[in-house]
């Protein structure tokens, strides 16, 4: 005798729990897959990292949404007929996608570039936001990737404030209010981690023999000015050497970084002899010139195969990402440099402008 029963159940009866299950199963939410498919394992390693995430609800909720184009955007409502035109409210020049708010805007890749990640959002968008996310999740470490879902629900927030409240937020404050944010929640939501793992965000000294290159731009859109600042340090922490310089026609942030990593490889030419190791504060700068990013083209490709050339004079150097804390020396010289008309470079002796930071990086190695 024929009688229905219940696959998802051991024992053949129906329940809500196993309906549940198929429903999201067919729906591909949260990263299931319906039975019989090829698991997507990138997406999976996405919605965990998502989940797990030691970040408010509210952000993975608005990040779930944006990935599963459920955000409320330009193109979104009027596809919905609630409006009629999706042109960007804030450049006027492309319809407001999800990926267009979120990354894209040039209001939105202001704050992605100038935050402690330094990522270029305008890059990796080809399968949306949800790829660019899945790519991010597996490039950048969990601590980082928290603050990246955190910074998404800002930018999204900074949107909206713009358009209903009329309240404006440079990037700076931006990146202030959101490591600030994720760092008191972190404070009353997660157990404090043993000593040992703390973080360390403090500028670090080279190992024995080799000397460090510290490096960071500023950049002015209204001139097309980029600063650059450099500092190289010894073992022990003392002062080797130190140079600024302004350059014209820089059209992008991400411009600046790299033409500054450039000019400090140029910069170290004059210890050929010595082991190098260069340290930024931009991500994906320095994993072009590591080599391990996507393929490089155009003008900043040259300049990042430029840079790697230069390292590669040296018998033994080395590349890192280090955050903008542990970079705050070339990071002052950098938007001094930005007053100045010529380079100017100092040896042994340190200029005034930066000696309180040199005693305090001192005191903390």
């Amino acid at each position: 005798m024929d009688s229905l029963i219940s696959t998802k159940e051991s024992n053949g009866n129906f329940t809500t729990k196993s309906a549940y299950f198929v429903a999201r199963t067919c729906h591909g939410l949260g990263g299931e897959e319906s039975t019989g498919s090829t698991p997507n394992e990138d997406k999976k390693f996405m919605w965990k990292a998502l989940w797990r995430a030691k970040v408010p609800g509210k952000v993975k909720l608005c990040v779930w949404r944006g990935c599963m184009n459920a955000i409320p955007s330009m193109v979104n409502l009027k596809t919905r007929r609630v409006i009629l035109e999706d042109i960007c409210g804030f450049c006027h020049k492309e319809a407001e996608t999800v990926e267009h708010a979120l990354l894209q805007c040039p209001r939105s890749a202001a704050i992605w570039f100038g935050s402690p990640l330094g990522i270029h959002t305008f890059q990796g968008i080809e399968d949306g936001f949800s790829g660019w996310l899945i790519n991010m999740a597996k490039q950048v470490s969990s601590e980082s990737f928290e603050l990246l879902l955190v910074l998404v629900w800002s930018v999204w927030k900074v949107r909206n404030d713009v358009l209903w409240n009329e309240i404006v937020c440079s990037p700076m404050d931006v990146h202030l209010k959101a490591q600030t944010w994720l760092a008191e929640f972190k404070k009353w939501n997660v157990a404090k981690a043993p000593a040992v793992l703390v973080r360390e965000v403090n500028w670090k000294h080279p190992d024995f023999g080799w000397i460090k290159c510290n490096f960071d731009a500023a950049w002015e859109e209204n001139s097309a000015c980029g600063g650059c600042g450099v500092v190289i340090r010894n073992a022990t922490g003392g002062f080797m050497a130190a140079l600024v310089s302004r350059e014209k026609g820089i059209g992008l942030a991400m411009h600046a970084e790299a033409a500054a990593a450039k000019t400090a490889a140029m910069f170290l030419q004059q210890w050929s002899e010595a082991k190098v190791h260069l340290d930024g504060d931009a991500l994906l700068v320095v994993a072009a010139i590591q080599n391990k990013g996507s393929a490089l083209h155009g003008h900043l490709g040259n300049l990042f195969q430029d840079t790697r050339r230069l390292l590669q004079r040296f018998e033994h150097w080395r590349v890192s990402f280090g955050p903008r804390e542990s970079n705050r020396v070339a990071h002052r010289l950098a938007r001094w440099s930005l007053m100045l008309n010529h380079p100017i470079s100092w040896f042994e002796e340190p200029p005034d402008v930066i000696n309180d930071l040199l005693i305090e990086d001192s005191l903390q190695i």
